[in-house]
């Protein structure tokens, strides 16, 4: 039986569930909880409706995964519903963490719909307790590696990965997409020890050398996924709260998700910055379900 800390940070959602049900709730491996927290947002808004948005898009699509050879039926899950949030990003973020924490000590993996991407931040810290030689893996078009943001804010979704290495260090932190960035945070990157692949480099490389490398940094550890939704190209999805172009291709970061889900080195994965106010079209709801379901499907794959 999944059981919390605190089940009143946790509130059922009245709205679809995950791919239609909570199905195995004893049994279930993953463990999909929705965070909608959007109070730091720079610039688009309405992240925090992301949750609900990608589970009503996932009950349109279809379920079988031709990378993993298997059907999402297969695969072991329980919607969990969403954390109940509150403005203050620090009540929140305990929240999270405290939920999360919660569900590694019972040996199950969050998937979790955000949301902004400080979300992450309490997510690592209840995973850490449990992993202590974790390594985190973020799809993300920026460094997001400011001090504060803005100014005289430590913690918001522009600070996100100067924060988690400042908690984990910076060799066990890889960015995966960036091209948008400060001259300052370029500085930081460069001098501290985390590893980074641009869109351009990536966008140019063949699939199996980047996915020797990544697998290469994950050997001998756990690892989270950190996919913020700006790190596809907005022409695939423009509902995001900080586009950039030059984006990647959804079938490249879907390949690279399979490499790295399917050999059970993920312990945790969350999916984040989608605003569905502006998602008009519907693309970027249906994009982010099924990335989810082809992330939860992978967990199950074997070569």
């Amino acid at each position: 039986m999944v059981t919390f800390v605190s089940y009143l940070e946790l509130y059922i959602s009245d709205a679809f569930n995950y791919l239609g049900g909570r199905r195995g709730e004893a049994e279930a491996t993953n463990v999909v909880i929705g965070v909608p927290f959007d109070s730091t947002s720079s610039f688009r808004v309405g992240a925090r409706y992301a949750p609900e948005r990608i589970r009503e898009a996932s009950q349109y699509i279809e379920t079988y995964s031709y990378r993993a050879g298997m059907d999402f039926d297969d695969v072991d899950y329980y919607d969990a519903g969403n954390i109940a949030t509150v403005p203050n990003v620090m009540t929140t973020l305990t929240r999270v963490e405290r939920v999360v924490a919660e569900l590694a000590h019972q040996e199950k993996r969050p998937i979790i719909l955000g949301g902004e991407h400080t979300i992450t931040l309490g997510a690592i810290k209840g995973l850490i307790k449990f992993h202590p030689d974790l390594k985190v893996i973020i799809f993300d078009a920026h460094f997001d590696l400011r001090d504060e943001y803005p100014e005289g804010q430590k913690i918001s979704h522009a600070t996100v990965t100067r924060r988690l290495i400042d908690d984990i260090g910076s060799e066990r932190v890889l960015l995966v997409g960036v091209r948008a960035f400060s001259r300052y945070e370029l500085e930081v990157a460069n001098s501290s020890d985390i590893r980074y692949f641009t869109s351009c480099y990536l966008n140019k490389s063949k699939y199996d050398e980047i996915i020797k490398e990544l697998k290469n940094f994950i050997s001998t550890s756990k690892c989270y996924i950190s996919l913020d939704l700006d790190v596809i190209d907005p022409s695939y999805a423009p509902a995001v709260q900080n586009p950039e172009i030059e984006g990647l291709h959804p079938t490249m970061v879907l390949d690279i998700l399979h490499a790295l889900c399917k050999d059970e080195k993920l312990v945790g994965f969350d999916i984040v910055e989608f605003t569905p106010l502006f998602d008009y079209s519907g693309t970027t709801s249906v994009l982010a379900a099924k990335i989810v379901c082809e992330v939860l499907t992978y967990t199950f794959a074997r070569d």
